[in-house]
Protein backbone atom coordinates (compact mmCIF):
# COMPACT_ATOMS: atom_id res chain seq x y z
CA UNK A 1 0.00 0.00 0.00
CA UNK A 2 3.38 2.56 0.25
CA UNK A 3 2.80 2.91 -3.77
CA UNK A 4 -0.82 3.98 -3.26
CA UNK A 5 0.04 6.60 -0.27
CA UNK A 6 3.07 8.02 -2.06
CA UNK A 7 0.83 8.39 -5.14
CA UNK A 8 -1.94 9.93 -3.15
CA UNK A 9 0.54 12.01 -1.37
CA UNK A 10 2.10 13.25 -4.61
CA UNK A 11 -0.86 14.61 -5.88
CA UNK A 12 -2.03 16.72 -3.52
CA UNK A 13 1.80 17.39 -2.63
CA UNK A 14 10.23 -1.77 28.30
CA UNK A 15 9.55 -3.67 30.60
CA UNK A 16 12.56 -4.16 33.03
CA UNK A 17 12.84 -6.92 35.05
CA UNK A 18 16.63 -6.59 36.82
CA UNK A 19 19.06 -3.90 36.40
CA UNK A 20 22.53 -5.45 34.93
CA UNK A 21 26.31 -3.69 34.32
CA UNK A 22 27.30 -3.71 30.99
CA UNK A 23 28.67 -6.78 29.70
CA UNK A 24 31.52 -7.10 27.91
CA UNK A 25 29.81 -7.10 24.84
CA UNK A 26 28.22 -3.98 24.78
CA UNK A 27 24.98 -4.97 23.26
CA UNK A 28 24.39 -8.52 24.80
CA UNK A 29 24.55 -10.41 27.74
CA UNK A 30 23.16 -14.04 29.35
CA UNK A 31 20.38 -14.87 31.27
CA UNK A 32 21.47 -17.74 33.81
CA UNK A 33 24.21 -18.49 31.15
CA UNK A 34 21.67 -19.19 28.42
CA UNK A 35 20.55 -17.28 25.58
CA UNK A 36 21.89 -14.40 24.52
CA UNK A 37 19.66 -11.23 25.53
CA UNK A 38 19.50 -8.26 23.30
CA UNK A 39 19.84 -4.96 25.62
CA UNK A 40 18.68 -1.64 25.13
CA UNK A 41 19.92 1.46 26.48
CA UNK A 42 17.99 3.62 29.36
CA UNK A 43 18.86 7.04 31.34
CA UNK A 44 19.85 6.38 34.68
CA UNK A 45 16.46 8.61 36.16
CA UNK A 46 14.12 6.08 33.87
CA UNK A 47 15.93 2.93 34.76
CA UNK A 48 15.66 4.11 38.86
CA UNK A 49 11.18 4.79 38.24
CA UNK A 50 11.38 1.30 36.94
CA UNK A 51 13.70 0.07 39.58
CA UNK A 52 11.76 1.76 42.18
CA UNK A 53 8.18 0.31 40.62
CA UNK A 54 10.18 -3.35 40.77
CA UNK A 55 11.21 -2.58 44.28
CA UNK A 56 14.63 -2.74 43.30
CA UNK A 57 17.73 -0.57 43.92
CA UNK A 58 19.11 1.17 40.70
CA UNK A 59 22.59 -0.30 39.79
CA UNK A 60 25.49 2.54 39.00
CA UNK A 61 26.96 5.67 39.74
CA UNK A 62 24.76 8.44 41.03
CA UNK A 63 24.15 11.67 38.32
CA UNK A 64 25.89 13.32 40.68
CA UNK A 65 28.85 11.09 39.82
CA UNK A 66 28.77 10.83 35.95
CA UNK A 67 27.44 14.62 35.18
CA UNK A 68 24.40 16.62 34.63
CA UNK A 69 23.09 13.72 32.24
CA UNK A 70 23.90 10.32 33.20
CA UNK A 71 25.55 8.03 30.36
CA UNK A 72 23.10 5.13 29.91
CA UNK A 73 22.63 2.06 31.76
CA UNK A 74 21.89 -1.16 30.64
CA UNK A 75 18.40 -3.25 31.00
CA UNK A 76 16.79 -6.05 28.81
CA UNK A 77 14.39 -5.38 26.45
CA UNK A 78 11.11 -7.47 26.53
CA UNK A 79 11.81 -8.64 22.76
CA UNK A 80 14.11 -7.56 19.57
CA UNK A 81 11.27 -8.88 17.13
CA UNK A 82 9.48 -6.16 14.82
CA UNK A 83 6.19 -7.20 13.42
CA UNK A 84 6.05 -5.21 9.79
CA UNK A 85 2.84 -5.22 8.30
CA UNK A 86 1.59 -4.12 5.34
CA UNK A 87 -2.13 -4.12 4.27
CA UNK A 88 -3.82 -3.06 0.49
CA UNK A 89 -7.35 -1.10 0.87
CA UNK A 90 -9.80 -0.22 -1.52
CA UNK A 91 -8.63 3.28 -1.32
CA UNK A 92 -7.63 5.37 1.75
CA UNK A 93 -10.94 6.46 3.35
CA UNK A 94 -10.94 4.86 6.87
CA UNK A 95 -14.52 4.07 7.54
CA UNK A 96 -15.60 3.91 3.76
CA UNK A 97 -12.78 2.02 2.49
CA UNK A 98 -12.09 -1.94 3.24
CA UNK A 99 -8.59 -3.90 3.91
CA UNK A 100 -8.57 -6.00 0.67
CA UNK A 101 -5.12 -7.49 1.44
CA UNK A 102 -2.92 -8.01 4.28
CA UNK A 103 0.46 -9.48 4.77
CA UNK A 104 3.18 -10.43 7.41
CA UNK A 105 6.44 -10.70 8.58
CA UNK A 106 8.63 -10.71 11.87
CA UNK A 107 11.82 -9.88 12.14
CA UNK A 108 14.76 -10.76 14.85
CA UNK A 109 17.29 -8.30 15.61
CA UNK A 110 19.59 -7.88 12.69
CA UNK A 111 15.90 -7.42 10.58
CA UNK A 112 16.52 -11.24 9.41
CA UNK A 113 13.13 -12.24 8.38
CA UNK A 114 12.52 -15.75 11.02
CA UNK A 115 10.55 -17.15 8.17
CA UNK A 116 8.63 -16.32 4.57
CA UNK A 117 5.44 -14.19 6.37
CA UNK A 118 1.68 -14.67 6.16
CA UNK A 119 -0.20 -13.10 3.03
CA UNK A 120 -3.71 -13.23 3.38
CA UNK A 121 -6.50 -11.78 0.73
CA UNK A 122 -9.43 -10.33 2.05
CA UNK A 123 -12.92 -10.38 0.58
CA UNK A 124 -14.24 -6.54 0.80
CA UNK A 125 -18.28 -6.07 1.20
CA UNK A 126 -19.81 -5.09 -2.29
CA UNK A 127 -20.18 -1.17 -1.31
CA UNK A 128 -16.65 -0.92 -0.59
CA UNK A 129 -15.86 -2.62 -4.12
CA UNK A 130 -18.11 -0.65 -5.75
CA UNK A 131 -16.69 2.82 -4.90
CA UNK A 132 -13.61 1.72 -5.60
CA UNK A 133 -11.36 4.76 -7.58
CA UNK A 134 -10.09 4.35 -11.31
CA UNK A 135 -6.99 4.59 -10.10
CA UNK A 136 -7.09 1.84 -7.13
CA UNK A 137 -8.54 -0.41 -9.84
CA UNK A 138 -6.13 -0.27 -12.03
CA UNK A 139 -3.34 -0.49 -9.53
CA UNK A 140 -5.17 -3.76 -7.82
CA UNK A 141 -5.89 -5.21 -11.60
CA UNK A 142 -2.19 -4.63 -12.98
CA UNK A 143 -1.50 -6.85 -9.21
CA UNK A 144 -3.61 -9.33 -10.17
CA UNK A 145 -5.41 -8.93 -6.70
CA UNK A 146 -8.44 -7.84 -8.39
CA UNK A 147 -8.73 -10.96 -9.35
CA UNK A 148 -8.18 -12.98 -6.12
CA UNK A 149 -10.96 -10.82 -4.63
CA UNK A 150 -13.98 -13.44 -4.58
CA UNK A 151 -12.09 -15.65 -3.47
CA UNK A 152 -10.79 -14.14 -0.21
CA UNK A 153 -11.26 -14.97 3.43
CA UNK A 154 -13.43 -12.84 5.48
CA UNK A 155 -11.34 -9.95 7.71
CA UNK A 156 -12.37 -11.55 11.69
CA UNK A 157 -10.70 -14.43 9.95
CA UNK A 158 -7.90 -12.68 8.43
CA UNK A 159 -7.64 -10.91 11.66
CA UNK A 160 -6.98 -14.31 13.76
CA UNK A 161 -4.71 -16.26 11.09
CA UNK A 162 -2.02 -12.91 11.64
CA UNK A 163 -2.34 -13.06 15.45
CA UNK A 164 -1.69 -16.90 15.44
CA UNK A 165 1.39 -16.44 13.12
CA UNK A 166 2.35 -13.38 15.39
CA UNK A 167 2.03 -15.79 18.44
CA UNK A 168 4.24 -17.88 16.84
CA UNK A 169 7.26 -15.65 17.18
CA UNK A 170 6.54 -13.19 19.93
CA UNK A 171 5.55 -14.57 23.44
CA UNK A 172 2.09 -13.59 24.12
CA UNK A 173 3.47 -11.81 27.42
CA UNK A 174 5.19 -9.25 25.44
CA UNK A 175 4.07 -6.75 22.73
CA UNK A 176 6.81 -6.10 19.76
CA UNK A 177 6.40 -2.60 17.78
CA UNK A 178 5.11 -2.76 14.41
CA UNK A 179 6.94 -2.05 11.52
CA UNK A 180 6.45 -0.75 7.96
CA UNK A 181 6.23 1.79 5.62
CA UNK A 182 4.20 4.61 6.21
CA UNK A 183 2.53 2.33 8.45
CA UNK A 184 0.06 4.98 10.78
CA UNK A 185 -2.19 4.55 7.51
CA UNK A 186 -2.27 0.65 7.82
CA UNK A 187 -2.33 0.84 11.10
CA UNK A 188 -5.82 3.25 11.30
CA UNK A 189 -7.31 0.66 8.87
CA UNK A 190 -6.03 -2.14 11.74
CA UNK A 191 -7.82 -0.72 14.55
CA UNK A 192 -10.52 -0.08 12.18
CA UNK A 193 -10.96 -3.64 11.39
CA UNK A 194 -8.55 -5.98 13.12
CA UNK A 195 -8.77 -4.32 17.07
CA UNK A 196 -7.61 -7.26 18.58
CA UNK A 197 -4.98 -7.48 16.26
CA UNK A 198 -3.68 -3.80 17.38
CA UNK A 199 -4.16 -5.59 20.92
CA UNK A 200 -0.98 -7.92 20.52
CA UNK A 201 1.50 -5.11 19.30
CA UNK A 202 2.98 -2.55 21.28
CA UNK A 203 2.07 1.02 21.16
CA UNK A 204 5.12 2.07 19.42
CA UNK A 205 5.57 2.44 15.60
CA UNK A 206 8.98 1.70 13.39
CA UNK A 207 8.16 3.73 10.74
CA UNK A 208 10.91 3.42 7.61
CA UNK A 209 9.27 6.66 5.91
CA UNK A 210 10.35 8.87 8.53
CA UNK A 211 13.90 7.36 8.15
CA UNK A 212 13.58 8.18 4.65
CA UNK A 213 11.80 11.79 4.60
CA UNK A 214 15.27 12.43 7.58
CA UNK A 215 17.80 10.95 4.75
CA UNK A 216 16.14 12.94 1.97
CA UNK A 217 17.38 15.82 3.86
CA UNK A 218 20.41 15.18 5.46
CA UNK A 219 21.96 12.58 3.10
CA UNK A 220 20.81 13.19 -0.28
CA UNK A 221 23.25 10.28 -2.05
CA UNK A 222 21.94 7.70 0.48
CA UNK A 223 17.87 8.60 -0.14
CA UNK A 224 18.33 8.44 -3.63
CA UNK A 225 20.36 5.35 -3.99
CA UNK A 226 18.32 3.42 -2.12
CA UNK A 227 16.74 -0.36 -3.31
CA UNK A 228 14.17 0.11 -5.83
CA UNK A 229 10.76 -0.97 -5.02
CA UNK A 230 9.98 -4.13 -6.61
CA UNK A 231 6.96 -5.25 -4.34
CA UNK A 232 4.50 -4.90 -7.34
CA UNK A 233 1.81 -3.25 -5.30
CA UNK A 234 0.91 -6.63 -3.31
CA UNK A 235 1.15 -6.44 0.75
CA UNK A 236 4.16 -9.25 1.11
CA UNK A 237 6.09 -7.41 -1.59
CA UNK A 238 5.62 -4.00 0.00
CA UNK A 239 7.10 -5.86 3.30
CA UNK A 240 10.00 -7.01 1.59
CA UNK A 241 11.10 -3.98 0.64
CA UNK A 242 10.42 -2.14 4.18
CA UNK A 243 12.65 -5.03 5.51
CA UNK A 244 14.88 -4.42 2.67
CA UNK A 245 15.04 -0.41 2.81
CA UNK A 246 15.54 -0.47 6.81
CA UNK A 247 18.79 -2.78 6.34
CA UNK A 248 19.97 -0.87 3.78
CA UNK A 249 19.76 2.58 5.70
CA UNK A 250 20.97 0.60 9.13
CA UNK A 251 24.14 -0.52 7.22
CA UNK A 252 24.29 3.05 5.66
CA UNK A 253 23.63 5.59 8.29
CA UNK A 254 23.74 4.03 11.36
CA UNK A 255 26.66 3.01 13.50
CA UNK A 256 28.24 -0.25 13.43
CA UNK A 257 28.29 0.20 17.37
CA UNK A 258 26.82 1.85 20.57
CA UNK A 259 28.50 5.17 21.33
CA UNK A 260 30.52 5.26 24.64
CA UNK A 261 28.56 6.79 27.68
CA UNK A 262 30.71 9.78 27.71
CA UNK A 263 29.93 10.22 23.90
CA UNK A 264 25.83 9.99 24.69
CA UNK A 265 26.29 12.09 27.54
CA UNK A 266 27.73 15.02 25.28
CA UNK A 267 25.50 14.39 22.18
CA UNK A 268 22.49 14.88 25.26
CA UNK A 269 24.33 18.21 27.04
CA UNK A 270 24.92 19.93 23.44
CA UNK A 271 21.13 19.44 21.95
CA UNK A 272 19.98 20.52 25.76
CA UNK A 273 21.84 23.43 25.55
CA UNK A 274 24.13 22.53 28.58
Amino acid sequence: MESLRSTAQARVRTRVSSVVDQPRDPGVTRRGGGQPVRLAAQSECSLSRQAQDAGTEAVGPSPEAVGRRPCPRIAPVATDKIVWIDCEMTGLKVGTDELVEIACIVTDFDLNPVDEGIDIVIRPSDAARAQMGEFVTNMHTASGLIDELDAGTDVASAEQQVIDYIRQHVPASVRAPLGGNSVGTDKQFLQAQMPHLVEVLHYRIIDVSSIKELAKRWYPRAYYCAPAKTGGHRALGDIQDSIRELQYYRTLLFRAEEPTGDEATAAAQAVSGA
